[in-house]
């Protein structure tokens, strides 16, 4: 489920979504689970790169570095992967 949500936020980071269609996508996955001021901090730092896709993607790595090791290493692979694609 939370996988789901990582790839939303990664998605916000990478295509031309507004704030409140991000939280849209958030709710659809994540159902009675989801809690708007959880995801804040998150869709923030990508919001502060300012349309730097590189930028939001290393600042939602460093923010989500202090997850579990296995969700760093997938979130960071995303990263890369969705970079690398991304220009």
């Amino acid at each position: 489920m939370y996988y789901q949500a990582n790839n939303v936020i990664t998605q916000f980071a990478t295509e031309w979504w507004s704030l409140p269609e991000a939280h849209a996508h958030l709710q659809k996955h994540l159902g009675n689970h989801y809690l708007a001021s959880e995801w804040n901090e998150s869709l923030d730092s990508v919001l502060r790169a300012e349309d730097n896709i590189g930028a939001a993607l290393a600042a939602l790595c460093n923010k989500w570095a202090a997850c579990n090791q296995m969700c760093w290493v997938w979130f960071c692979s995303e990263v890369a992967i969705v970079g690398l694609f991304a220009g």
